[in-house]
């Protein structure tokens, strides 16, 4: 996991946090875009879930009986490829969900499909109250904001 911390004199500034699956040699994906080689079950994830139940999908998370609020996060920002992925109009409704695209629309509950600069929303987003920004998913968004 990667964070990133900005302040600004006198007041805290919201952390943007890229928290995403990596390999050792720090790939987040096989050559062709694969991501089935990250093992989702086993005696690492308890401590994991517990930790980050945020990053759990809203619908999965209830069926595992995981509870999530927002006091890790409470936004979470996707390129289209990842929030596509999920084949679910709105899979982190427990979350202000943000999805970064120019060229694709969607609809769901809490959810926002925009094509402005990641950047510039990243900003804003800091400069507003709330818990941490999680930045899910793959690197072309990741190395936008980096």
């Amino acid at each position: 996991m990667l964070t990133a911390t900005n302040v600004v004199i006198g007041e805290s500034m919201r952390e943007l946090v890229y928290y995403v699956a990596v390999t050792l040699d720090g790939r987040i994906a096989g050559p062709k875009g694969e991501f089935d080689g990250f093992l989702m079950e086993g005696d690492h994830m308890d401590a994991i879930n517990r930790r980050y139940a945020a990053t759990i999908p809203t619908d999965f998370a209830a069926s595992l009986g995981i509870p999530q609020d927002t006091s890790t996060f409470d936004t979470v920002l996707m390129g289209w490829n990842t929030y596509a992925i999920g084949r679910v109009a709105s899979p982190y409704r427990h979350l202000r969900q943000i999805v970064f695209s120019r060229t694709q629309t969607a609809d769901g509950e809490n959810l926002e499909v925009t094509d402005e600069d990641p950047v510039s929303v990243v900003r804003r987003l800091k400069q507003q109250r709330g818990s941490a920004i999680w930045l899910c998913g793959g690197g072309d968004l990741a190395g936008a904001l980096l």
